[in-house]
């Protein structure tokens, strides 16, 4: 993986961290500055602004969650197994999300 790959991943986890701690209006672009030792010009080579980064947050949620239900959906016999999976990993990641356990995004 190329350098300017592995910052862009640092920067989202980084900044992912940041918002879940304290929320993204909360979140400055400095606090993120201080939390990944970077310089504002090098984030913004990244991302144009904090709204772009909450953007592929988001964007990285959706696709972890897609391919989670869709690997669930796979892998179920049947389509009541399918759902009582996919409702298994909704309550797994809302009992970790309630006792604010964080996870990387970009692994």
């Amino acid at each position: 993986m190329n350098k300017s790959i592995e910052t862009k991943k640092y920067i989202i986890d980084s900044a992912n961290e940041l918002f879940y701690i304290n929320g993204y209006n909360c979140t400055g672009f400095g606090a993120i500055e201080e939390k990944t030792g970077l310089s504002r010009g090098n984030i913004t080579y990244h991302f144009k602004n904090k709204k772009n980064i909450i953007q592929e947050i988001v964007n990285l949620r959706l696709e972890r969650i897609n391919k989670t239900f869709h690997e669930c959906d796979k892998n179920s016999k049947n389509s009541k197994e399918s759902i009582d999976n996919s409702i298994s990993i909704i309550e797994n990641d809302f009992d970790s999300f309630s006792k604010k356990k964080f996870s990387k995004l970009s692994e």
